[in-house]
């Protein structure tokens, strides 16, 4: 595991450790990632706050859910559940033809 890993890692730990605040802190740091999702996503018509609200509901499961031990990358395991969550977004509320 790389330091910027192990530092991560870290910091994450003491988030899940120091509450609401704490978790809502780093979140912050990773907004631009759901930003980035959110430009890259083909949003159909959606609004893109939409979208963006709901990417940061994943942001959120991936802070929860990640497991450093696993050796992969946050911010891949991240932009995975932020694309999950808003395809979930588009499906819920696509047009029946």
């Amino acid at each position: 595991m790389s330091a910027k890993a192990e530092a991560f890692a870290a910091e994450l730990t003491l988030a899940r450790l120091g509450g609401k605040a704490a978790m809502q802190a780093l979140a912050e740091d990773h907004l631009p990632l759901v930003g980035a999702m959110v430009a890259r996503f083909p949003w159909h018509g959606r609004e893109r706050e939409e979208l963006y609200q709901q990417g940061v509901v994943g942001l959120m499961k991936a802070l929860r859910r990640f497991d450093p031990a696993r050796g992969v990358a946050f911010t891949t395991y991240a932009a995975a559940m932020i694309l999950g969550e808003m395809r979930m977004l588009s499906r819920l509320n696509a047009p029946l033809h």
